[in-house]
C-alpha cells in the first residue's frame, strides 16, 4: 500500500470494470477540477429535481470546497465523483475525494470534514440499492483504494441501508440532529405554544434581564454585514472549542478558515443561499448564527455566542428569533444538525438520528475503518471527555 508521501495514483475506472456495470448503469468517473467544472451545469440541474435534504451534497458547496481544496494541497487533493446513467440517464452522484489515513486510501465526501451530512444525490424513485451496488463496484475498481467512509449518515437516508446492504457497518456511536418542522402551524405563536411552559416563562425572564442592559433586537444581515458576521461567528466558535478543550476536525483542517471565507465572499454578492442573524443587546452581537437555505429547509452551520453574557444563555434565547425569522420567510424546516446539544432541544423534541458508515475494500481498509476508527478512536474520544478540562485545553492546542 502508498504511504502518504506516495504521489497521487490515477484512479479511472478500468475497462474490464466499466464493461461490467454497463449491463445495466453506465459508471463514470470525475478526477479533476476542471471535469467537475465541466459537469457542474449538469449537477445543478440534477439536484434541483430532488425532494430530498442533500445541501452538503450540491454542485456548488461540493464545488467551494474542491476549489478551496485543490488551492492548498495541490496533487494531493484527489477528487473522485462518480456518475451513474442507465440509458443515457442520470440518476445519481456520488461526490468523493481520495484521502490518506495512515496506510489507507479512503473514499470519503468531497467537502469531508465540513459538510454536516454524508450521502449520495440519486433521482427520486430510482432503484437505490441497485445504484449504490453500481457505485460500490465503482469504488472497488479504483486502484489501491482501501474503503468508504462517510459521516453522519442520516437515518431517513435510503442511502444508509443500502450501503449496510453492501458490506457497510456503523462506523460511530449514533448522534442525532434536532430539526423544526413549521409546516403544521398556522401562526408562529401556534409553535411557541409547543415549548414547555416553564421553559417559555424561563426564556422570557432571561430576555427581560438581558433587556435591562440594553435594549435587545434581533437582525438579519445582508451584503459586508453577513462576511462579518461568519468572520465573527468563525473566531467566536474557534475560541470556544480552545476554551472548553473540544476537538473538531473542521477547526483543526488548515483549508478550513479559507473555505469559510469563500462561503463570505459568495454569499456577501449574493451567491449563495445563505441566513445569517444576530441577537444584540444595544450594538453587542451576543449570538451569532449563520446557516445554509436550500429546498425549503435552512441548515444551521455555525453558531456562537459572547461569553460575556453567558449569564443570560444568550444561545438559547436566540434559538426563538431564528426558527421565526425562518418562518416568516417561508422556510418549512429549521434544521439545527448535530450534536443534539441541550440548547436545541429546548426549542423542539424531533431529532433524526445520524451515524458515520464504513465499507472496507481490503485488509488495511478494515484495520483503519473497524479497529482504528471505530474502535480504538472511539474508546479515546470518550476517554478524552472524561480528562479534566485544563488537560484538555492543552492537549487540544497541542495535537489540534
Amino acid at each position: 500500500m502508498p504511504t502518504a508521501a506516495s504521489a497521487p495514483r490515477p484512479h479511472t475506472l478500468p475497462r474490464d470494470a466499466t464493461a461490467r456495470v454497463q449491463r445495466a448503469y453506465a459508471v463514470s468517473s470525475l478526477t479533476t477540477l476542471a471535469e467537475i467544472e465541466e459537469f457542474a451545469p449538469q449537477w445543478r440541474e440534477f439536484e434541483r429535481r430532488s425532494t430530498r435534504a442533500l445541501f452538503f451534497q450540491s454542485c456548488d458547496w461540493s464545488l467551494m470546497a474542491c476549489r478551496v481544496f485543490a488551492a492548498q494541497r495541490g496533487s494531493a487533493f484527489e477528487p473522485l465523483v462518480l456518475t451513474v446513467h442507465h440509458g443515457g440517464e442520470l440518476l445519481a452522484i456520488a461526490p468523493f475525494r481520495i484521502a490518506q489515513r495512515g496506510l489507507a486510501r479512503i473514499a470519503i465526501d468531497i467537502s469531508d470534514p465540513f459538510g454536516q451530512f454524508g450521502d449520495l444525490v440519486i433521482a427520486d424513485g430510482a432503484n437505490v440499492d441497485a445504484i449504490v451496488g453500481e457505485i460500490m463496484a465503482g469504488l472497488h475498481a479504483v486502484p489501491d483504494l482501501d474503503g468508504l467512509h462517510m459521516r453522519r449518515v442520516r437515518a431517513d437516508s435510503a442511502v444508509r441501508e443500502a450501503i449496510l446492504h453492501h458490506g457497510g457497518f456503523a462506523a460511530s456511536a449514533p448522534d442525532a440532529a434536532p430539526y423544526v418542522d413549521l409546516r403544521p402551524y398556522a401562526g408562529f405563536d401556534d409553535y411557541l405554544k409547543t415549548i414547555n411552559a416553564k421553559s417559555r416563562k424561563n426564556l422570557r425572564n432571561l430576555r427581560n434581564r438581558l433587556s435591562r442592559v440594553a435594549p435587545v433586537s434581533h437582525r438579519v444581515y445582508s451584503g459586508a454585514e453577513i462576511r462579518e458576521a461568519i468572520r465573527q461567528s468563525f473566531d467566536g466558535r474557534l475560541r470556544w472549542l480552545d476554551d472548553h478543550g473540544v476537538p473538531s476536525t473542521a477547526f483543526a483542517d488548515p483549508a478550513f478558515r479559507p473555505f469559510i471565507e469563500a462561503v463570505g465572499e459568495r454569499a456577501a454578492h449574493g451567491e449563495l443561499p445563505l441566513l445569517a442573524m444576530g441577537l444584540h443587546c444595544g450594538d453587542v452581537p451576543v449570538s451569532l448564527q449563520w446557516g445554509f437555505v436550500q429546498g425549503g429547509r435552512y441548515y444551521a452551520y455555525i453558531a456562537a455566542r459572547n461569553p460575556d453574557y453567558d449569564a443570560y444563555s444568550p444561545g438559547r434565547l436566540h434559538m426563538q428569533d431564528v426558527i421565526q425569522s425562518c418562518y416568516e420567510r417561508g422556510i418549512a424546516v429549521c434544521d439545527f444538525l448535530a450534536p443534539a446539544a441541550s440548547y436545541k432541544l429546548t426549542w423542539t423534541d424531533t431529532a433524526t438520528e445520524v451515524v458515520d458508515v464504513a465499507v472496507p475494500f481490503s485488509l488495511t481498509g478494515r484495520l483503519w475503518l473497524d479497529l482504528w476508527n471505530r474502535r480504538l478512536r472511539s474508546a479515546i474520544k470518550q476517554r478524552y471527555a472524561q480528562l479534566p478540562l485544563g488537560l484538555r485545553r492543552i492537549l487540544r492546542r497541542v495535537v489540534g
